[in-house]
Parts: structure tokens; C-alpha cells; sequence
């Protein structure tokens, strides 16, 4: 089946959408905190203009390390490495994504 784009373009496919998405996380859980490996495989896909996009695989990074204050508040520090080996890609053409970016977060419940 042909698919057409709002410019009267015939396209093979639906733009963007890859044939293969693959997750995968793997990780180690104890009372000291939790380290996660998570990569991500997106393959390749066409664009709007139905020209060939690359595939890409990225690998992150995730440390968790709860905080105890006290019994009635949880607590605890997170680091991301983001993009581990600064792979350059795009999701839609034109626009990159970023490439190694790290994220610290603290998050309080009460």
C-alpha cells in the first residue's frame, strides 16, 4: 500500500516509523542504591520526503542512591549520563538530538 502526503507525494511508508525499536535495561538493585545500563536500537526509517534515515543505538547511564532522613520522608539522588558514547542522531531530519548530557536530580517525598 501506497500512503500519500498532504503534497499529493506518494511515500512507501508512514514517515519517521522505524521497522525496529529494541530497549534494553539492565540492572543491579540492593540497599546501597540501584545502577542501570539502558540502551536503546532504533533502526533505520524513511523520512516526510521518503529519503533514507540512518539507524542509531544509544546507551545510557542511571546511578540511584536512596537518602534517609527520617521515617516519613524518602529521599534520594539520581545521576544520568545520558548518550554515553555521544552517538550524533536525529529523530526527524534536521533537528539533532543532543549528544552526551549528564542530569542530577534530587527528589523528596513526603
Amino acid at each position: 500500500d501506497r500512503i500519500h502526503s498532504n503534497d499529493g507525494k506518494s511515500l512507501t511508508r508512514l514517515p519517521y516509523t522505524p521497522d525496529l525499536v529494541a530497549n534494553t535495561k539492565i540492572f543491579v538493585e540492593n540497599k546501597i542504591g540501584k545502577l542501570a545500563l539502558i540502551q536503546r536500537f532504533v533502526s533505520s526509517r524513511y523520512d516526510a520526503d521518503n529519503k533514507l534515515m540512518p539507524f542509531f543505538n544509544t546507551l545510557n547511564l542511571e546511578i540511584s542512591v536512596p537518602i534517609k532522613l527520617n521515617k516519613a520522608v524518602h529521599s534520594g539522588l539520581q545521576i544520568q549520563v545520558l548518550n554515553m558514547t555521544d552517538t550524533r542522531y536525529e529523530l526527524y531530519r534536521s533537528y539533532p538530538m543532543p549528544g552526551r548530557l549528564y542530569r542530577i536530580k534530587l527528589f523528596l517525598s513526603i
